[in-house]
């Protein structure tokens, strides 16, 4: 009788565990294919992991090893993994919200956190101060002795359009940083990354330099130029670059995209004033 008492429960509780979600999923307003993905991801996560429970009880019931036993192993090693996981994760409060300060090309540059920059050092790309990336803001506090020691870097990529609400706010507060005496945001909107990166790879300037299309404006080379794609029918301008020598050894490269329509009335030359403009009130802005 025991028996069929519980497995009822695990049955009712199997059902609940597939209706509920698929429930909710029958009540949320048809849109695109994708409707109620999440709730299926999770419905199939929970059935594995269901199964994966009653085979592991299966185990130690063979094995007849007490279930107060089985329920302290689980536990245990469900709070050593959480542990190690929240662990690195930590950021010590003397490291949060400090500037990054980095050594590229000869010189050192303060990378304020809420630029959230990717950085390259010790062979790993890292993000600093991204709340999404709380392992790698980790990671960086530790090499840097909680932002208080240079490290060396080979590459720096910031994504200004992404970042600028964030620092025009910082800005605009009553006890701004000191870094907000160089920070324009006017400009701020034209550029999708400025990157400082090693000239030993050609990557960008190359790419930008040999688009293989009629409507594309050059000016420089690929050590030090500007590219523009344009429509010659409409004048629109569509993507742009900026790339000059940083150093005896990196590359500063800007860039930017009309996808949002940010600047689909100016000219080419009205866009590259512009994205010199951001450039040089980034650059100043780190250098501080």
């Amino acid at each position: 009788m025991a028996v069929r008492f519980r497995s009822f429960w695990r049955l009712l509780f199997t059902a609940l565990l597939v209706a509920l979600p698929l429930l909710f999923i029958r009540q949320m307003p048809s849109g695109t294919q994708y409707d109620g993905l999440g709730y299926v991801i999770v419905v199939a996560a929970s059935l594995l992991a269901a199964g994966a429970g009653a085979g592991w009880g299966a185990i130690l019931r063979l094995l007849g090893v007490p279930a107060v036993v089985s329920t302290i192993v689980v536990c245990g090693l469900a709070t050593l993994v959480a542990g190690s996981i929240l662990w690195g994760q930590y950021v010590p409060s003397s490291c949060d919200g400090k500037s990054l300060l980095v050594n590229v090309a000869g010189q050192t540059l303060s990378l304020p956190s809420e630029m959230r920059p990717l950085v390259w050092s010790e062979e790993k790309q890292k993000y600093w101060a991204n709340p999404e990336r709380k392992r790698e803001h980790s990671y960086l506090c530790g090499i840097s002795e909680n932002a208080s020691r240079v490290i060396s870097v080979k590459e720096i990529k910031i994504n200004p359009v992404a970042v600028n609400k964030s620092l025009s706010a910082v800005c605009m507060a009553s006890d701004p940083p000191s870094w907000c005496s160089n920070y324009s945001n006017h400009f701020m909107p034209l550029l999708v990354e400025f990157s400082i990166s090693s000239p030993a790879d050609p990557g960008k300037p190359a790419y930008y330099w040999n688009w293989d299309s009629p409507d594309v404006f050059r000016q420089g080379d690929v050590r030090e130029g500007f590219s523009c794609l344009w429509d010659a029918e409409t004048n629109l301008v569509r993507e742009c670059a900026i790339w000059q020598p940083f150093g005896a050894e990196f590359r500063l490269t800007v860039e930017t995209t009309n996808r949002l329509g940010d600047f689909e009335h100016l000219s080419i030359d009205e866009v590259r004033e512009g994205m010199l403009a951001a450039r040089s009130s980034l650059l100043s802005t780190i250098q501080n």
